[in-house]
């Protein structure tokens, strides 16, 4: 029997109709929540909010920011990613309290911590709460100065390598990032593991891991939002991790097996691997929090995946900025040249020692922005009692704004 008793064609058009009005309104069923609380916001589309060239993979997410900072001539003003309201605090004075007078209203740790993948769950940067807090007073020996010193030998060896690898190839053009991704992998595990790589020697097999997982992909560009924005949902349902599954997998393996081989043979392969030994014996720690051979390895691997990132990224975006500024590199070449002297290597303290050099790195972070934005459940009260909502801290463009 027919809907309406008319032609089949027509009930059709009538359910579609009727479901994309269904559709339409669960969308937008929040694009009137600044309206409401009168805060400024950016007229949101329908399905996608404000993320539309996010979502169909038109513009990295920081170019987004910015278009968004530049659009709204505010102190603060609303956005939607998708269907989600977030405030954005642009004003210096504003971003200042939040990180200072309102601090206590922040929320723990927002960043998504998977359900569905133990080595996730061992990972300092993801976790919360009282497990945050334990873990991060155990791991904090590993890096005081003196073992940074000490780590300092292993960057002077592949800082050589690196040297080699680039003379024996073609030096009319170098792709930085890739060069970035062998130093950046021997260097830390090394460091880190005591494991040699060997990226700077051929194509291993961690070479070749590291570069899938570094390369882009619709997977990983769905990941990175996801991560970003915290769609902890889609990260569920898509059974999502960081990175790619096949590293994941092929790194928590390498690492089970170090922290078994230094238990069996009791020898000392790192710092990092005697912690996480020293912790799945601790019986007060594997009381409270489960701690599986998988997620035991979370913390290494953390260390290794989150220093290999901000490496990669710092080392590519400097050297390309000193190769379109011939003079600065001038200035910097003799800055190291002094600092070096006579000395066949350099030493930590003489790096340290080197001023336009920080500067240079200090200056690339205003330019090429790297660390997460802060996001939080917060209720700003110098900005609107009625709003609590997700925070988004434009901070870091307020560094190249010269109203600031």
């Amino acid at each position: 029997m027919l809907l309406l008793k008319t032609s089949v064609p027509v009930d059709i058009a009538i359910f579609t109709v009727l479901a994309i009005y269904i559709l339409y309104k669960y969308a937008t069923r929040n694009f009137k929540y600044f309206k409401d609380t009168g805060v400024p916001y950016i007229e949101p589309m329908p399905f996608f909010g404000n993320f539309a060239s996010i979502a169909l993979f038109r513009r990295s997410i920081g170019e987004w920011l910015r278009s968004c900072y530049e659009k709204m001539d505010a102190p603060y003003f609303g956005i939607f990613v998708f269907n989600t309201p977030c405030m954005v605090i642009k004003s210096p004075e504003l971003v200042r309290d939040c990180l200072i007078k309102d601090f206590s209203h922040f929320h723990d740790r927002s960043t998504p911590l998977p359900k569905h993948e133990q080595l996730q769950q061992g990972m300092m940067l993801l976790q919360k709460g009282r497990e945050w807090k334990e873990t991060r007073e155990k791991f904090t020996n590993a890096f005081t100065s003196g073992k940074l010193r000490q780590m300092f030998p292993e960057l002077n060896t592949y800082a050589e390598k690196l040297v080699k690898f680039i003379k024996n190839n073609d030096t009319t053009k170098i792709d930085i990032q890739d060069c970035s991704l062998r130093y950046s992998t021997d260097t830390l595990l090394r460091s880190f593991v005591g494991v040699e790589s060997y990226c700077l020697d051929e194509d291993s097999e961690i070479y070749t891991r590291m570069k899938s997982a570094m390369s882009v992909t619709l997977e990983g560009g769905v990941r990175g939002i996801s991560f970003f924005f915290r769609l902890d949902n889609l990260i569920e349902s898509l059974k999502l991790c960081f990175p790619q599954r096949a590293a994941l997998d092929f790194f928590a393996d390498v690492f089970q097996y170090l922290v078994k081989l230094s238990k069996e043979t009791k020898g000392k392969i790192s710092n990092l691997i005697d912690i996480v030994n020293s912790l799945k014996s601790n019986e007060s720690y594997t009381k409270k929090f489960t701690y599986g051979d998988r997620k035991a390895v979370g913390q290494p691997f953390m260390f290794f995946i989150a220093g290999e990132n901000t490496l990669i990224t710092t080392l590519t975006y400097t050297l390309y900025e000193l190769a379109k500024h011939p003079e600065v590199q001038v200035k910097l070449r003799n800055e190291v040249t002094e600092a070096k002297g006579d000395d066949t290597q350099f030493s930590y303290e003489k790096i340290i020692g080197m001023k336009y050099m920080e500067m240079i790195i200090q200056g690339k972070f205003t330019i090429f922005f790297v660390k997460d934005f802060q996001r939080h459940d917060t209720k700003l009260v110098r900005v609107s009692p009625k709003v609590e909502k997700e925070v988004i801290l434009l901070d870091h463009l307020n560094w190249t704004d010269s109203r600031h």
